[in-house]
């Protein structure tokens, strides 16, 4: 995981915003992952209940 560090020469108002925007890279990319997972875990479950059932 790379740090964020912001270079002395940075105005802030520029910081804060590369920050902000690589937040909500972050959180984009983290529900992304809870989607695709929590989808797999549904279908396993179904997969794992219609197997059990036949």
């Amino acid at each position: 995981a790379s740090s964020i560090a912001t270079p002395t020469g940075e105005s802030t108002d520029l910081a804060v915003l590369e920050s902000g925007y690589q937040t909500a890279m972050v959180w984009s990319a983290l529900m992304f992952v809870v989607a695709v997972v929590g989808t797999l875990l549904v279908h396993n479950r179904d997969a794992a209940e219609t197997m059990r059932s036949t």
